[in-house]
């Protein structure tokens, strides 16, 4: 008769082991049974086999494939550096690797990727994100062409529309589309070795673009502002607003920079052209993580929506770790989601929104796993 234990000793090891980035499928491979067995030991079952507690509890990181990453947020960088005119050539070029690599990430053919690649493909994003690719010979021109073509067809976004804060979390989707940019300059030629991106004159670690994008005088003021503590409520002015003036990144005055917000250097020049104050300013730069000119300062729709994004990951997180099955998180949502219909706003929908796609994804990926994907 086989053997049967309380898994809570197994399911505090399998824990440890997921959080050092383990699938289901790595842990089930090394301690051989079945992604599925482990799935249901920390969701399900209240009572685990000795065998199958014995195999996983000799599980040890060494054991297991702790390499492959998610690919989504790396097939939008690079989807957003085509959009600039980088195509997989020279991506594959700079990292090292082969084009058809690159190739499958771009496309959506690889759910998943090693950690190495998502971290060359995330280097060479910092580089290029607002630069464009030479076009100095007819094979520049020709490579160029073809790849902002492709961004514009599939309406592939450029990289500054992308949301950086959510780019790599399940679910998420760019809201723009396809818009061209001119960029601040041409990129160079680089090749990339163990994290540093290495040109003709320097070799240099990738840094993130902030810091590097301001100049001296916006450093300043940056600073200045998001060290400032908001000021006593005094009458506010009624002024022209952010929009009333054009942005670096050729949207016009009246046109948003993205469909989700406007650029901090936006506010700055309506700040310094009399269009907003001070105070609306300081409340722009209190509602980022990064203070640089290129950074997004969400919209009060698009706030909304990552806060419903992040609570829906922190609570069907918690559901699954309780034992739901895809089917009660469906449910469970939709009682969430019945809330979207009383008193509806613009911000309440977004909000609604956001919960509604990243719950739809973990419900996707828990009904792969139980029908054995």
């Amino acid at each position: 008769m086989t053997s049967l234990i309380a898994p809570d000793p197994v399911r505090e090891h399998v824990m440890r082991l997921r959080s050092a980035g383990a699938s289901w499928q790595a842990i089930g491979s090394a301690a051989g049974v079945g992604a599925m067995t482990v799935f249901d030991l920390m969701h399900r079952s209240n009572r685990v086999s000795q065998a199958t507690a014995e195999a996983l509890l000799a599980v040890r990181q060494s054991d297991l494939d702790l390499s492959r990453v998610n690919a989504s947020g790396a097939m939008y960088r690079l989807r957003s550096l085509q959009a600039m005119g980088h195509g997989s050539t020279r991506v594959a070029r700079a990292i090292g690797c082969h084009e058809q690599s690159i190739q499958r990430v771009v496309n959506g053919e690889a759910r998943t990727i090693s950690a190495d690649l998502h971290g060359a493909i995330a280097a060479i994003f910092e580089a290029w994100w607002d630069k464009r690719p030479p076009e100095q010979t007819r094979n520049e021109r020709a490579a160029a062409t073809a790849a902002r073509g492709r961004a514009a067809r599939l309406g592939w976004c450029q990289p500054a529309a992308l949301d950086e804060e959510l780019l790599d979390t399940p679910g998420y989707q760019p809201f723009a589309g396809y818009r061209h940019a001119h960029g601040t300059g041409i990129a160079p030629e680089i090749r990339l070795n163990q994290g540093r991106i290495s040109t003709q004159n320097e070799a240099v670690r990738c840094a993130p673009r902030p810091s590097s994008q301001a100049a001296p005088r916006e450093e300043h003021e940056m600073s200045e502002l998001a060290n400032a503590s908001p000021s006593e409520s005094a009458p506010r002015p009624s002024l022209p607003g952010v929009r009333s003036v054009d942005c670096e990144c050729q949207a016009q005055p009246g046109a948003p920079c993205t469909p989700t917000g406007d650029h901090l250097g936006r506010y700055m020049r309506a700040e310094q052209c009399g269009a907003i104050d001070r105070q609306t300013l300081k409340e722009a730069v209190t509602g980022v993580t990064v203070i640089a000119p290129h950074v997004v300062v969400p919209s009060p729709a698009r706030a909304a929506e990552i806060e419903g994004v992040k609570a829906a990951d922190q609570v069907v997180r918690a559901q699954l770790n309780a034992g739901f099955s895809a089917g009660r998180i469906d449910a469970n949502a939709e009682r969430v989601l019945g809330g979207r219909f009383e008193q509806p706003t613009a911000t309440s929908e977004a909000f609604y929104c956001g919960y509604d796609q990243t719950a739809a994804t973990y419900a996707r990926e828990a009904r792969e796993l139980e029908a054995g994907a």
